[in-house]
This record gives structure tokens, C-alpha cells and sequence, in this order.
């Protein structure tokens, strides 16, 4: 009899074809045959029409009371469940400061704040540090600053459509070092591949081969989301969940802020080194700019790094999503496309591929343009970046009940300490592409 166990294992099996295949082509690095793609869109097809037939099986047996695999998973899931209840009472407690001596106050929050040993009439709380824009305030009477929220408490209107703009996340792919305060953080180095071992006569004196290091120092930039202020009445009408949307827009702020000063123009507003400047040249197009980057370019850049990085798993590309659009655009003599990795993505799971090598969009590095180094290459996870989590967290966000009391609004301010560098003890793991002069 089928059932959705049973159309499921079938779908495991479709998913073993397609990673077959796809295995085979990059095991003899060639593009796919015309009767592979068609064999492809075949097995995606048929992995399609299975879940929906899962998903129809799946109410059915719900109804029925039939479902075993969706018991089994909800004994299986309480750990999960578990987790989330600790979330959602964090979040209680964590409204009940954010709305302290305001209306919409509850009594859940402050006995979740309780509970947790949060002081709700403390000026400033401190978040565990995640790696998640308006200067005149948000007020009700004005729909553009917040007005817009206000409405009767209808569950549809409770999201708020937020305008996205990519920029890239570094921290996804660098190493992430925290440390308790923002003392300078020495951070040591060594290159002791000049130094072969040696062969030795019996009885005969070995010799003394010193190691030497050295040091890069990370410091403790302070990064900050700018003052939100939001009206008494906004805090008392609106719909959504204000503590929620403040954190996330705070915490983007600073994302946005602290990925472009990481990756090109340096921590502190230039105070330190950016990992663009530090990376080393390691190809210059042999292109012009109005034919883009060629393949050969993606070779010599690939090319120019040690093999001893290459094999390393931080190993990988970052270009800008500009750059990959010339990427995209490359043929082979015949006019074929080189870029597959759209195809890779129906077998293979994680980032899309580039000569074997992940590749991570960052939109802080440099378009296609004359001179600019627009591609980096190499062991990522030499970027360093340093966070300071203080004692109860990593990101602190205040709360200013009277500063601006007298024109009936309370300011929230967050803000870290960061800093980064691009570690290289004279091998240079990382390096980049440069674009042609014209």
C-alpha cells in the first residue's frame, strides 16, 4: 500500500540519482550531456509530483489518526519544542523592559522578566550578540515614521514588509573570536615554511633551527544603530511588535555598517585594516572592461594560491553580485554557458560552487571597473573577526525614558565593539583579482 513513507523513501532514491549524476560530471570535470539534463529535469519532475502526492497522503492520515511518522517526530521534536518555549519566554521578558511604564505593559512580561532575574528599570540590557534605516523619529501622526502600524489588532496586519537591500555577511564565513572586554587583543603569527628539516650524520651535531613569530593587535571599534525614538502614543497603538522590529532594523544597521568597513574600508572608519586592502594581487585580468572577466582569469586567481589553502575548509570566493552577473554571462567555444551552478543546486546542498570552491555574494566588494579588485580568493577563514561580549552579552541596547520626554518619545540606542583583520603570516591565503586598467 502507499503512503507517504513509503512515496518518501521513493523521493530518497531520486535524490541519490541526481547526486550520482552530478557526481560524475565533476569526477571528470566536463559540462553535462544533453541526456543527463533531460534525465535531470526527468527525476525533478517526478521529485515534485511525489510532494505533493506526501503532502496530500500526509492530511489524510492526519485525519485518520494514521500518522505514526508524525507522532514518532513530535516525541522526537521536544527538545525543539523545549527551545522554543525558552525563547518565547525570553521574548516575554525581554518586552516587558522594552515596554516598562507604558500601556502596553502586560503582566506575563514582567513575571517572565522575573522569572529570568531581568530588571525592568534598568536603563540598558544586554543582548547575546547576533550577526542579524530614519534619523526624525518614529511617531503615530506622521504614516511614513510609524503611522502606518496603527490599526485595529488584526493578525494579518502584524508583519511589517521591510525593504531589503543584500550586503553581505562576512561573519558567515570568517572566524569569529570573542572575547569578555575590549582589551587589545594580541593575535600571533608565524611562517616556518622557509625552514626544511634536515639530514643528520650519526653522532654528528644537529643544528638549531629557530621558529620567529610575530603579531597582528585587534582592537574594540564601537559600532552603534543611531538613536530610533518612538512616540508614547506609537508605543500604546501600534500592531506590531516594536521590540522585536527595533532589534532586528538596530542589528541591520550594524551589520550593514560593520561588513563594509570590514571588508573595504577598514574598522573604525578606516582606523584599521580592511580585508581587501590586505589581501595580496594575485591575478590582474588579461580582459578590457568592456568585455569582462575571462575564464582564464578565474584560473590565474584560483591558481595563485597555495595548494595548502586550497585544501583548507575555509577555502572559497568572494565577489560581488555584479561580478557574478559576468560569471554568469561566460561561454565556451560553442557558446555553451560555464556557469552550472544552478544545476549543482538540484543535487548538492550549501553555497553554489566556483572551480570546485564555494562562493559567498558580498556587495561591499568593487564592481567591474578599471582597477578595482573585484574578487577575493583563498582560506576565508583567515579573516578574523574580533566581537566583545561583555559580561551578559554582546549587544547593549538602551533605553532613554527622559532625555526626550519633554516632546513624548523614548529613545532605544544598541550598539557592540568589533574589530577584524586578514591574518596572513607571509603566505598570503587570501588574494584578489584586479580588474583591467581600461
Amino acid at each position: 500500500m502507499e503512503n507517504s513513507k513509503v512515496l518518501k523513501e521513493k523521493m530518497e532514491g531520486i535524490a541519490s540519482e541526481l547526486r550520482t549524476i552530478g557526481d560524475k560530471v565533476k569526477e571528470e570535470k566536463r559540462n553535462f550531456y544533453e541526456q543527463e539534463k533531460e534525465q535531470m529535469d526527468t527525476l525533478l519532475r517526478t521529485r515534485d509530483e511525489l510532494a505533493e502526492k506526501i503532502e496530500t497522503l500526509e492530511r489524510i492520515e492526519k485525519v485518520d489518526g494514521l500518522n505514526v511518522s508524525e507522532r514518532r517526530a513530535e516525541v522526537l521534536d521536544t527538545r525543539t519544542r523545549g527551545y522554543a518555549d525558552k525563547a518565547e519566554e525570553r521574548n516575554k521578558a525581554y518586552s516587558g523592559w522594552f515596554y516598562h511604564r507604558t500601556p502596553r505593559q502586560k503582566p506575563e512580561y514582567w513575571r517572565a522578566a522575573e522569572r529570568l532575574g531581568i530588571d525592568i528599570d534598568a536603563p540598558i540590557m544586554r543582548f547575546d550578540w547576533q550577526p542579524w534605516e530614519q534619523r526624525t523619529g518614529q511617531v503615530e501622526g506622521t504614516n511614513s515614521a510609524g503611522g502606518y502600524t496603527v490599526a485595529v489588532d488584526n493578525a494579518l496586519m502584524r508583519e511589517i514588509d521591510i525593504a531589503l537591500k543584500y550586503y553581505g555577511d562576512v561573519l558567515n564565513v570568517a572566524t569569529v573570536v570573542t572575547t569578555p572586554n575590549g582589551a587589545p587583543l594580541p593575535y600571533p603569527l608565524t611562517d616556518d615554511t622557509g625552514n626544511p628539516g634536515e639530514v643528520s650524520a650519526e653522532q654528528a651535531s644537529i643544528n638549531q633551527i629557530d621558529m620567529t613569530f610575530a603579531k597582528n593587535t585587534l582592537s574594540a571599534y564601537k559600532y552603534d544603530s543611531g538613536f530610533i525614538k518612538v512616540s508614547w502614543e506609537l508605543l500604546q497603538d501600534s500592531i506590531l511588535d516594536l521590540s522585536a522590529h527595533i532589534a532586528k532594523m538596530s542589528g541591520i544597521r550594524i551589520g550593514r555598517k560593520l561588513n563594509t568597513d570590514i571588508m573595504v574600508t577598514g574598522p573604525g572608519n578606516g582606523s584599521g585594516t580592511s580585508v581587501v586592502s590586505a589581501a595580496t594581487l594575485g591575478a590582474t585580468s588579461g580582459s578590457t572592461l568592456a568585455n569582462g572577466p575571462l575564464y582564464s582569469d578565474i584560473v590565474a586567481l584560483y591558481e595563485s594560491v597555495d595548494y595548502a589553502y586550497q585544501q583548507e575548509m575555509g577555502c572559497g570566493w568572494l565577489f560581488s553580485q555584479n561580478f557574478r552577473k559576468y560569471l554568469r554571462n561566460m561561454v565556451d567555444t560553442v557558446g555553451r554557458p560555464l556557469w552550472l551552478s544552478h544545476l549543482e543546486q538540484a543535487f548538492n546542498e550549501g553555497p553554489g560552487t566556483l572551480e570546485g570552491e564555494p562562493f559567498y555574494i558580498n556587495n561591499a566588494m568593487a564592481s567591474w571597473a578599471a582597477n578595482n579588485k573585484v574578487a577575493l580568493f583563498g582560506d576565508l577563514k583567515k579573516i578574523i573577526v574580533r566581537r566583545v561580549s561583555g559580561d551578559e552579552g554582546g549587544f547593549n541596547v538602551l533605553r532613554l525614558n527622559e532625555r526626550f520626554a519633554d516632546t513624548g518619545m523614548v529613545a532605544f540606542l544598541t550598539w557592540g565593539r568589533f574589530d577584524a583583520i586578514l591574518s596572513d603570516a607571509g603566505q598570503h591565503p587570501v588574494k584578489y583579482l584586479a580588474a583591467p586598467a581600461s
